[in-house]
């Protein structure tokens, strides 16, 4: 099964999409954002210490958030800002950097 096949999966088995929090035992992932979409997408990560980042999300790909000591994932949303690809000449793919605030 592929990414996007288990995405897709997810979508249709309970149509969350978005970001939602998760039983910590799944994986030791707190919460996760499911992006049910054919473009890459950019999200900001908003944690519970008040820090913020964006990531970058492929298309029909599921984020899982981990706890970073006490800290957590809050919060995560679409942000109508193009993210950094890479084309290799048979794929695109998120760019490590993405554009932040």
């Amino acid at each position: 099964m592929t990414i996007a096949e288990s995405a897709s999966a997810q979508v249709a088995k309970d149509g969350t999409c978005g970001f939602y929090f998760t039983n910590p035992d799944h994986n030791s992932a707190t919460a996760r954002y499911l992006h049910c979409g054919n473009s890459f997408i950019l999200i900001q990560v908003d944690w519970s210490n008040g820090w913020h980042q964006r990531e970058c999300v492929p298309p029909w790909y599921s984020v899982p958030f981990y706890p970073d000591g006490p800290h957590r994932v809050v919060n995560a949303y679409y942000v109508p800002v193009a993210p950094d690809l890479i084309d290799d000449g048979q794929h695109r793919i998120c760019r490590t950097g993405q554009p932040q605030e």
